[in-house]
């Protein structure tokens, strides 16, 4: 930018980390293209360091021991590449003092945030900005890279905020429908006529399946990979489906348990409490119908062969 006298007017770090965190873009450097070759924007910076061997690599390479997935930066005094890896990591090299030197002035406050986004969980979801903080720190911009590395770390939290709130807000909506199911089945109780007792019966083990449903929720949110930061009608949604998915879950492992395809013993042993406990087990666990599935299909099979078997005899 050129000011009033025609000279040129250096942004400061604040607005270059500001543009970089918004638009993923380090100050004067252009990533390579998906195939690595250099962009119209990079060409001419490329061409004019001759032959570097940084510029040798593409993706696919082998760069110390490490495959490229993909180049970030590259220039005469630096590469930056995302390896190929489960998680996949940055990958940086360098020539000069000078790049060691603007690199120690950062290195405290990126291994801090380093350290935070790898107990979170979101290192990748922020591999760019962090080959963006080493592009920066080499083209020799230490004030403008710490300040980016404290706009990740902002970014970052608020997210973690975000998350622990959605996360909050999914359990309780679980939980109240839990509780809307005992209530109603506690009032039906008291309400209904004899007739309609039966039906009574398995409303409770709907409200069981439920109460399973939220007992796995509780204990699985916090290494669900779910989108907790989704809208809330959305998560209402989702809260009510898996809750219904547990109480379908309970009333079919009910009707299966009642017409003696499986657990005969269950059936005919009188104690309500049996059928409670698969009804809270059907809820909690979602590959609960399935195994019952697969232990019917396997009886089955097992009564069809043992009949072919007679008629061959």
């Amino acid at each position: 930018m050129a000011d009033n006298n025609g000279e040129d007017k250096k942004e400061p770090p604040a607005v270059i980390a500001e543009q970089q965190l918004t638009q993923n873009i380090a100050p004067g450097i252009r990533p390579p293209s998906d195939n690595g070759t250099p962009t119209p924007e990079t060409k001419a910076t490329v061409d004019d360091v001759g032959e570097n061997p940084y510029n040798n690599y593409k993706k696919g390479d082998t760069f110390k021991g490490e495959i490229i997935d993909d180049v970030y930066f590259v220039d005469e005094k630096y590469i930056i590449f995302k390896c190929v890896g489960t998680p996949p990591g940055i990958i940086y090299d360098y020539k000069g003092e000078e790049c060691q030197n603007n690199l120690k002035k950062i290195q405290s406050n990126l291994s801090k945030l380093l350290a935070s986004l790898s107990l979170a969980g979101e290192k990748e979801k922020y591999l760019y900005n962090i080959a963006s903080v080493y592009a920066i720190c080499f083209n020799g911009d230490t004030d403008g890279a710490n300040l980016l590395i404290r706009q990740i770390y902002m970014q970052s939290t608020l997210y973690d905020r975000t998350l622990t709130i959605g996360k909050i807000n999914y359990l309780a909506y679980c939980l109240g429908i839990s509780i809307a199911a005992v209530i109603a089945a506690t009032v039906m109780q008291y309400v209904l006529n004899q007739e309609f007792k039966g039906a009574l019966l398995y409303f409770k083990i709907g409200t069981l399946g439920s109460i399973g449903g939220f007992i796995s929720i509780a204990i699985k949110v916090g290494n669900s990979n779910m989108n907790f930061d989704k809208s809330i009608p959305l998560q209402i949604l989702s809260a009510v489906s898996r809750e219904f998915i547990g109480i379908f879950s309970a009333l079919a492992i009910y009707i299966f348990i009642k017409s003696n395809l499986v657990v005969g013993a269950v059936a005919t042993s009188g104690n309500p409490y049996l059928f409670y406990a698969f009804a809270i087990l059907a809820g909690f666990s979602e590959s609960f119908i399935p195994d019952f599935f697969k232990v019917i299909e396997t009886k089955n099979l097992g009564q069809q062969n043992n009949q072919a078997d007679r008629k061959s005899t």
